[in-house]
């Protein structure tokens, strides 16, 4: 299977491009493009540039969660933090 484009992913803003449009991008790298003249334009770019960070603390919570008699508190403290701070960056907070 073929690996996604790494992290961080991050919104540059090409509103005044005679479309318009958000770039999500990875560094100089294009990840995705939305029309700014969707009416969710700004919430669908911030999920999909949320998609690595997202996908990683998804991971790293079932990893706790698979085996959590090997995992101390504190590691699945962790996990649930850098879960609810991957969905408030998906949500724009």
């Amino acid at each position: 299977m073929a690996e996604h484009t790494p992290g961080p992913w991050e919104i540059v803003d090409f509103r005044g491009w005679p479309q318009g449009q958000l770039s999500i991008q990875a560094g100089p790298m294009y990840v995705a493009n939305v029309f700014a003249k969707h009416p969710n334009c700004n919430a669908n770019a911030r999920l999909i540039a949320a998609a690595p960070d997202l996908l990683a603390a998804a991971e790293r919570l079932a990893a706790v969660n698979n085996d959590p008699m090997t995992f101390e508190a504190s590691d699945f403290d962790a996990a649930w933090n850098a879960m609810h701070e991957a969905i408030a960056k998906a949500k724009g907070g």
